[in-house]
């Protein structure tokens, strides 16, 4: 119903400058390939239904229609060309459309993008499978990977590794050639997780580094923030340098923020040197102690250039040199 392409098949094709061809009664333009075949315009019937995802998205510019367009049934339309503009053939062949597929969910809709093993089951309405085998892409200029027909509101496509994370809209074609995308759904491949590989008490003894194995995304921070938004201590009874009472009392005046504060002294501060460095400045009059560990908070910090998974795991503070 979104319109496309359609290849002509015949006898006498004539190279003129008048080729059109008329799709039930919308007469355009079309190309003629040799003297046997030509490819016609097969003009729109129903107005675009966008899935809300892609509204949000806002990939898709939003079709505006001529104000003369008028809707047709989705049917079959007969299909005949023309080389003087004028006389047309007589064939009857018929051009069919069909509803739009439309995908309402992608289970799983994320996964690794080296991950050649999984299977993405598309859940929605109007699929089909008597025109031409399902074609799935995963974004725009990806690889075409076949699918397979389930139902009319199930199928199933596996997607591609792909060589950045990323997120894509998943294209469906029901007829071999005209993929759509306006009533879909993204489905998210990730890269590798950066990895935090140590915690570094620096030689002046004022600030931790926590350098990570590649460029980050800074969990989405500049300048000067709060350690607790990317950090924070998993088990409150590993602060072996503070009392419980001092734990309590942290926790009481300032929740989280406290505990650092109390850690690592009045005033400490995180900061990014680099996109791979985390730096904790320290305060004044911190108790932390070498060896105390720090986690790194869930769902903040990723690869700088790609979507990844996110960082996760523990550091353990390290003197800057080996004790005497």
């Amino acid at each position: 119903e979104s319109g496309g392409s359609v290849l002509v098949s015949g006898t006498g094709f004539l190279n003129t400058s008048t080729v059109r061809c008329r799709v039930g009664q919308v007469d355009s333009s079309a190309v003629l390939l040799n003297g046997t075949m030509l490819r016609c315009p097969a003009p729109q019937v129903q107005r675009k239904d966008y899935s809300a995802e892609v509204l949000r998205l806002g990939v898709l510019g939003v079709e505006v229609l001529p104000n003369n367009w008028v809707p047709r049934p989705v049917q079959a339309y007969p299909v005949e060309v023309s080389f003087d503009g004028q006389t047309y053939s007589s064939s009857g062949v018929q051009y069919t459309y069909y509803p739009s597929p439309q995908v309402d969910v992608l289970t799983p809709s994320a996964g690794r993008k080296d991950d050649a093993t999984v299977v993405v089951v598309l859940n929605g309405a109007n699929f089909r499978n008597d025109f031409a085998t399902p074609l799935c892409r995963f974004g725009r200029g990806a690889p075409i990977v076949v699918g397979a027909f389930l139902s009319s509101k199930t199928m199933y496509c596996r997607p591609p590794i792909q060589a950045m994370g990323q997120n894509v809209l998943v294209e469906v074609a029901l007829n071999g050639q005209d993929f759509e995308v306006h009533k879909s759904q993204t489905y998210s491949f990730y890269g590798v997780a950066p990895v935090a590989r140590a915690a570094q008490l620096s030689e002046t003894f004022c600030e931790i580094q926590i350098p990570f194995d590649v460029g980050t995304d800074r969990g989405g921070k500049n300048g000067q923030f709060p350690c607790e938004q990317l950090l924070h201590f998993t088990n409150q009874q590993s602060l072996f340098s503070l009392s419980p009472a001092s734990i309590s009392a942290a926790m009481a005046a300032h929740g989280e923020a406290g505990l650092f504060e109390a850690m690592f002294g009045v005033g400490q501060f995180c900061s990014w040197t680099t996109n791979s460095t985390l730096e904790i400045s320290l305060g004044h009059d911190g108790l932390f102690v070498v060896g105390q560990g720090l986690s790194l908070r869930d769902n903040t910090i990723m690869r700088g250039k790609e979507l990844t998974l996110f960082a996760r795991g523990n550091v353990t503070i390290s003197s800057p040199r080996p004790p005497p």
